[in-house]
């Protein structure tokens, strides 16, 4: 009975302890994944297509032919000068080229902080984009403009943007819209036009070229995902598809870099693990340790098999005397065959007859008379 009482005293007391809490919900940007990680034209495209548009965004320059009216595409992207002139060839024949100056880069994540680098503390070659800017006359440079922030949350809102007085005119009707812009660059143009009046350096220029025009933005901020619902961007994105009347509308997020920039930003990992690989591949295979190993499939002979496989040739082509000449030439000299048989046999003990028969005989295949003339010419030449 008291076992009972007092295990209905626990089941109270732990009931009467579970308390209903109150938690706050709080959510933290940490960045996006997947497609809108890699493309960060992505809400930007299917707002457009959404609104009856035909927007898409691609990674590299393609073909693009009369379908296509509108393209956006990132200031590093035009490294070459050939790539400038492609681009400005597809403009002469009516297109609208979109020329953001920072910020869209793919590679750019928006939720670290600042978003970009500035292409003046780059010191970043672009042949490409240099020559379009002076062929439609365009010049950029560095202006400061009041600059805005928010800590509200962490991510994208923590980098500094600043406001651009957009005043637009699209067939009969004229807009005034607030865009967002990030950095200091500031542009001019001498043959085109201005849409911002009331700022030193404009954010925004267009430039006539061919029947086609050049629009030169500050920066990609207004096309960019989390930013695409800022301001007034959807009513500026919304002008810019009808800038020619309607065609496909293209953002380009790729970059004009080469296969190996593109491979050492994104796998520069994988690429030191292998050079690494690679090293010690190398290092085990070219040292040598310890002294040369003996070659087992030589086989060496005493010099005299050699003398005598050489003699047994000679004797079976009959050609003795390329052995004896030699000898013959050194002991007859410079001398007369008279001072010559009389001196050798003064000297050695030989008979004229010995010496003659040594010295001026032709030889034959007979070994009797080849031994005779081998002793009597080893006489001579130890007299």
């Amino acid at each position: 009975m008291i076992h009972k009482l007092l295990s209905l005293f626990l089941l109270v007391f732990f009931l009467s302890s579970c308390e209903e809490d109150e938690y706050i919900e709080e959510e933290i940007p940490t960045g996006y994944v997947g497609e809108a990680r890699l493309n960060p034209y992505l809400a930007a495209t299917r707002f457009l297509n959404e609104g009856g548009w035909s927007a898409r965004s691609e990674r590299v320059w393609s073909d693009f032919g009369d379908e296509t009216s509108t393209i956006v595409l990132p200031a590093s992207f035009l490294t070459t000068k050939g790539v400038g002139m492609r681009a400005l060839e597809w403009v002469e024949e009516g297109g609208l080229l979109i020329i953001t100056m920072e910020g869209g880069e793919a590679e750019i994540n928006d939720f670290k902080g600042s978003s970009f680098s500035s292409l003046f503390e780059e010191e970043i070659e672009m042949v490409g984009l240099d020559y379009l800017l002076e062929e439609v006359g365009v010049e950029i440079r560095a202006t400061k403009y009041q600059a805005h922030s928010s800590q509200e949350v962490r991510g994208h809102l923590e980098a500094d943007w600043n406001v651009a007085d957009i005043s637009l005119t699209q067939g009969e009707e004229d807009f005034d819209l607030e865009v967002e812009f990030q950095g200091e660059i500031g542009l001019e143009t001498e043959f085109g036009d201005i849409w911002e009046s009331e700022s030193d350096a404009s954010r925004m220029v267009t430039a006539p070229y061919g029947i086609g025009t050049v629009m030169v933005l500050s920066h990609a901020r207004p096309f960019r995902n989390p930013y695409i619902d800022h301001a007034d961007h959807p009513a500026f994105l919304e002008v810019l598809a009808d800038w020619n009347d309607g065609g496909d509308f293209i953002f380009l997020y790729g970059s004009g870099t080469s296969f190996f920039e593109l491979l050492w930003q994104h796998a520069w990992q994988a690429v030191i693990s292998g050079l690494l690989l690679l090293f010690f591949w190398i290092w085990m295979r070219i040292p040598r340790f310890g002294p040369v190993k003996e070659d087992d499939y030589t086989l060496r002979k005493p010099y005299g098999d050699g003398l005598k496989a050489a003699a047994t040739f000679l004797w079976r082509r009959n050609a003795i005397s390329h052995y004896l000449n030699p000898i013959r030439a050194e002991l007859q000299g410079n001398s007369t065959p008279d001072e010559v048989l009389e001196k050798l046999s003064s000297e050695s003990g030989l008979s004229p007859g010995e010496v003659t028969h040594a010295l001026y005989s032709e030889p034959t295949k007979d070994p009797i008379s080849i031994t005779r003339m081998v002793r009597q010419l080893q006489l001579l030449l130890k007299r």
